[in-house]
């Protein structure tokens, strides 16, 4: 571990255009996620406003904040990587040869076997297929 108290966490936002830098600034501000982990925040969004929509500007930051965090992790500077969504059109724009994180991570640390996990409060409802009312 890189701190012997709690892990630390190297935190990127995906893409600079959608949901993950709400996210990212939700996780800073919590100060029970602060207790447990220690967050590094990687970003390469630079400044102004990005569209919400996939550009190839918010393909290259996060691809750049991700390269970032891995090289941190390999370093043993991390314990871990967190990322935020990114929109694998954004990557297809900015020229990447990888659809996503995991195929990128897999690549930069030789291993095929790694794979992605999420985690999140998950709330969901069950609907019965034969009680769904005719929606025509």
């Amino acid at each position: 571990m890189a701190h012997e108290d709690r892990p630390v966490l190297a935190l990127t936002p995906g893409d600079p255009g959608g949901v993950g830098p709400e996210i990212v600034a939700a996780a800073l501000a919590d100060s029970a996620l602060a207790r447990e982990v220690r967050l590094v925040l990687v970003d390469r969004a630079g400044d102004g406003p990005h569209p919400p929509r996939p550009t190839a500007r918010g393909g290259q930051a996060s691809l750049e904040a991700f390269e970032e965090a891995i090289r941190l992790a390999c370093e043993g500077a991390v314990d871990g990587i967190v990322t935020g969504p990114v929109d694998k059109r954004s990557l297809a724009l900015a020229g990447s040869p990888f659809p996503g994180h995991t195929a990128l991570l897999r690549e930069r640390t030789g291993n095929p076997r790694l794979r992605m996990m999420m985690a999140a409060p998950l709330e969901t409802t069950r609907w019965s297929a034969c009680a769904t009312p005719d929606l025509e």
